[in-house]
């Protein structure tokens, strides 16, 4: 692995915990040596809060880690046994025992696999008594124990299960005021639970970022605290005397979440900053890395509208390409990233954004260790969405030539 990078005269800091408590330490720090062609960051002190900036890394900064030619595993199929037909596998899971599980929300079920890829069991079904799912999106574990959280959309439920399917038990998410529709995300290794929840007004009209509320919550569901509101997913808001549409604008912004080790990560995703939060919600670090937005032009736009219209189904093609073009605001720029995902070693990967007719060029992520400062960029392949990376793997979804949903595991040596 590639060694930590850090000022000279500055102690290596390697967990992410210990970095938030040292941050009048780092912020002390001075230097500006280059280490294997990759500018060493500026970090300093701001009121308690340790600043991390990173100068743009130079396009050939490659991390020395490889991902496989191919997968390790692959579950889906076209035809065939029914266990191996995914259809909206929102999300996977890989656990210590080599279990894979996927969330399949358009089943209503989470099916469980082996480490090369077998069916061995599928836990629920689609309902809404006990043990049944409308559409689980999302796994975790639960924390402190080898239990798994399921998040289910549809229901607004958790539910948890032990790690061998058995129920153990359900929690909601109340509503409040600056929290409508909460949703959870993610839990923290503190054993608090992180949710969110969108702030809709009526007079939130035109192009609008609707208020996203997070929080963390008990793990029976009871308010902790806030963490924060930030500007949610950029959609054009247009209401009328009898209805309000809302329409997903391209190329919209939102805010990315996600947590790393005890702290979460907000980030809206027209820049590249990262703030760190405790639990509490207070600010403890924040990351920069010099990475310009890029400017959405008119020719960006027309491209895309092209291939939206191109792709929608004949009759539907007018109607969608008049409201494209008639859209009376566009956003000023392309978002800098688009996911935000942590491994077991500490190091933060930031996932670029790619436009959507770039489909077929790789994937391509800026790796931070967890001081905050660049190691690198690494590729992962065009067609995975990555769900999970672990020390030696990454764990996503992908769709083949015929559109068939798999889940896939592939090798990565670091």
């Amino acid at each position: 692995m590639p060694r930590l990078r850090t000022r000279p005269e500055c102690p290596v800091v390697p967990a992410l915990s210990a970095v938030l408590g040292a941050a009048l330490l780092l912020g002390a720090c001075g230097g500006s040596d280059d280490t294997d062609g990759i500018p060493v960051a500026a970090v300093r002190d701001s009121a308690g809060i340790t600043v991390v900036e990173n100068p743009a890394p130079p396009p050939a900064s490659r991390l020395p880690w490889t991902v496989a030619p191919a997968p390790s595993v692959d579950i889906g199929a076209l035809e065939g046994e029914a266990a191996y037909q995914l259809y909206q596998a929102q999300d996977a899971l890989r656990l210590d025992d080599g279990r894979i599980l996927v969330a399949n929300a358009g089943g209503g079920e989470i099916r469980v696999f082996d480490d090369g890829g077998g069916h061995l069991a599928t836990w629920g079904r689609q309902g809404e008594g006990p043990g049944e799912y409308m559409a689980p999106t999302a796994l975790s574990l639960w924390p402190g124990s080898d239990s798994v959280a399921v998040w289910d959309r549809r229901s607004q439920r958790l539910t948890v299960l032990t790690s061998d399917g058995a129920l153990g038990r359900t929690v909601t998410f109340p509503a409040r005021e600056t929290m409508q529709s909460v949703n959870f995300v993610t839990a923290l290794s503190t054993g608090d639970l992180v949710v969110s929840g969108l702030q809709f007004r009526m007079e939130s009209q035109g192009l609008s970022r609707l208020p996203t509320t997070f929080a963390t919550v008990t793990r029976d569901g009871d308010f902790r605290a806030e963490l924060g509101t930030f500007p949610g997913a950029e959609t054009m808001i247009q209401a009328s005397d009898d209805r309000v549409a809302i329409t997903q604008v391209p190329f919209g912004r939102t805010t990315v979440a996600a947590a790393v080790g005890d702290a979460m990560i907000m980030a809206p995703n027209e820049r590249f900053e990262l703030p760190f939060r405790d639990p509490a919600g207070a600010l403890r670090r924040i990351v920069r890395v010099g990475i310009d937005p890029t400017p959405l032009s008119p020719e960006i736009w027309s491209a895309e509208v092209e291939r939206r219209v191109a792709n929608a189904p004949e009759q539907a093609q007018p109607g969608l390409r008049s409201s494209l073009e008639g859209l009376p605001e566009r956003p000023e720029s392309l978002p800098v990233f688009d996911k935000i995902l942590s491994d077991p070693a500490g190091h933060v990967w930031v996932r670029l954004y790619r436009k959507p007719a770039d489909a077929d060029v790789a994937h391509r992520w800026l790796v931070l260790d967890a001081t905050g400062q660049v190691l690198g960029w690494m590729e992962t392949p065009a067609a995975l969405d990555v769900y999970r990376i672990g020390v030696d793997y990454l764990l996503g979804r992908t769709r083949d030539d015929l559109d068939v949903e798999h889940v896939q595991m592939w090798g990565l040596e670091r």
